[in-house]
């Protein structure tokens, strides 16, 4: 933001804290029991990628046939994940965080699933026969297993994140993250698999369908969870529905899913992977995937124009108290304006300048919605929220790195 003058900084004992206090983003002390739970978890974390990479070399031998995988899938999903993040625009969600959530659908998810979909298969072939018992593992089971998986990582952030995890659109960015992530891993055993098995043109017919037709299925059946889990999120304590509603997404996501591998198992019976095939899975998108996409897109548009309301609503007495000017306000309340600062930002400063113009944004953000989640009555303010005044410092501090950055 160009400012031009600093004598708008407030003279307060926050402001003068905030001459000393570094740049870094604030953060609640994580303390030993959180700090534990973090280097199991990575250790955890290291141990399955360890075995989903075991799993993809041996499903995929061929070294061509993995590297064409590969390949064909990291380029959709940083489309795709770059489309999702761009709903994130006014309280920007930690990189940490983020990685997290794709890494658990990358990971962790990915494998649990193999092995519960296995062991399902194994036990319904047993009860029900080879075709039967399979079908139903494909419409029943896999989805049952690998939405109830992939949530686990969006509890798993509400509980131990809450301070960023601020409401629907925050839940819904999370889930759709976890499920690029699967739908990557998964697809580079599929790709893998179809190149082998049939060379180019099965690869590349099985590209189609499950990067450009079907490529954010995982994604919206996933988001559809999240953003449940954002609704239950803000009900501060109120009400059964803060209960059942996620429990609703989660079964919406899994129907979703079903719905999805019924089409596909459908297809595959009718067509015997014929050049219809392609035909119908485009009509299979549209039946199943467009609808809900539109609206989670619904959904997150009107999620953050009220994200955008709330920093407004809770940022003007901000310019009362001395907090921000009243340029910096009008600044922050207008989406082209922010963008068209951190523009001017980098013009005149290079990627530090953008880099502090960033942080002054996130910290209003961040003030905004604490200050709204109190309001609203946050039966864990403490551990949702730092003090207000170490926002109001971290401002003053940026503003200061800003204008001496000039």
């Amino acid at each position: 933001m160009e400012t031009k003058h600093t004598a708008a900084v407030p003279q307060s004992s926050a402001a003068l804290t905030a001459r000393r206090a570094p740049l870094a983003a604030p953060s609640r002390a994580l303390g030993t029991p959180r700090s534990l739970l973090a280097t199991i978890a990575g250790v955890f974390f290291i141990l399955a990628l360890a075995c989903n990479l075991l799993i993809i070399v041996v499903s995929v031998p061929d070294p061509r046939g993995l590297l064409l995988g590969v390949f064909a899938t990291l380029l959709p999903t940083i489309v795709y994940a770059g489309l999702v993040l761009s709903f994130d625009r006014y309280e920007r969600e930690p990189w940490q965080n983020l990685l997290g959530a794709f890494g658990w659908g990358a990971v962790i998810a990915t494998l649990f699933s193999i092995l519960l979909s296995g062991v399902t298969r194994s036990l319904l072939t047993l009860a029900l026969g080879a075709e039967i018992g399979g079908r139903f593992t494909l419409i029943v089971g896999v989805p049952l297993i690998e939405e109830s998986l992939k949530g686990l990582a969006l509890l798993g952030l509400l509980l131990l994140y809450r301070d960023e995890f601020d409401g629907i659109l925050d839940g819904l960015i999370y889930g759709a993250l976890v499920g690029l992530g699967f739908a990557m891993t998964e697809n580079i055993l599929y790709l893998g698999r179809a190149y082998i098995d049939g060379g180019i043109g099965t690869f590349g017919q099985l590209f189609l369908a499950r990067e450009a037709f079907g490529g954010l299925g995982h994604a919206l059946y996933t988001g559809t969870t999240g953003a449940a889990v954002g609704w239950a999120r803000v009900r501060y304590g109120r009400g059964v529905f803060r209960f059942v509603v996620p429990i609703g997404g989660w079964g919406l996501a899994v129907a979703q899913h079903s719905l999805w591998n019924f089409g596909a198992a459908t297809l595959a019976d009718f067509t015997g992977g014929a050049p219809p095939f392609l035909d119908l899975v485009a009509i299979q998108t549209v039946l199943f995937i467009l609808p809900g996409l539109v609206f989670l897109f619904l959904i997150a548009v009107r999620s953050g124009r009220v994200e955008s309301e709330v920093l407004k609503g809770q940022l003007r007495s901000e310019v009362t108290n001395g907090t921000l000017t009243v340029q910096e306000y009008a600044v922050l309340s207008a989406s082209r304006l922010r963008h068209l600062t951190l523009l001017a930002a980098f013009r005149h400063g290079g990627l530090r300048r953008w880099s502090l113009q960033q942080q002054f944004f996130q910290a209003a953000a961040e003030l905004a919605l604490c200050k709204h989640h109190d309001d609203q009555g946050e039966m864990a303010a403490e551990d949702s929220c730092q003090p207000e005044d170490v926002y109001r410092a971290r401002l003053a501090t940026l503003r200061i790195a800003l204008a001496e950055g000039r």
